[in-house]
């Protein structure tokens, strides 16, 4: 009786730490205009990193 509670302990410790882990990655998914802006920051960067150089 007693391995089945700490069975079920088990089992409910990982699947809480799989939610967990699930809603903080949620967190730090970008949306498509934060995705643009971070890309559009890499080209000027390129540039002027290729100024720079010159």
């Amino acid at each position: 009786m007693a391995t089945y509670l700490i069975i079920g302990l088990v089992i409910i410790v990982i699947v809480g730490a799989l939610l967990h882990i699930l809603s903080t990655a949620k967190k730090f998914k970008l949306d498509e205009s934060q995705l643009k802006k971070i890309k559009q920051r890499e080209r000027e960067q390129k540039i002027k990193d290729q100024q720079f150089k010159k």
